[in-house]
C-alpha cells in the first residue's frame, strides 16, 4: 500500500533504517566499485534522465 493511499509510515520506518557503520560501507564500495552513486545507478539501467533528476532533487 503506497502511504499517500493511507499507510502507516511507522511500519515502513524499520525499512529504511541502517546503521551508520553499514551506510558508510556501502557509500565506500559504491565509490571503489562505481565511482559514484550517479555511475552505479547507469550501471543498474536507470535512465539518464532519471539520474539527472535524482541528482537535481537531492543535489539541489
Amino acid at each position: 500500500m503506497r502511504l499517500a493511499q493511507g499507510g502507516d509510515i511507522d511500519k515502513f520506518c524499520p525499512l529504511l533504517a541502517c546503521e551508520p557503520a553499514t551506510m558508510a560501507a556501502t557509500i565506500a564500495f559504491i565509490e571503489e566499485e562505481y565511482r559514484s552513486a550517479s555511475d552505479y545507478l547507469a550501471w543498474a539501467g536507470v535512465p539518464p534522465e532519471v539520474i539527472r533528476r535524482l541528482e537535481e532533487r537531492l543535489l539541489g
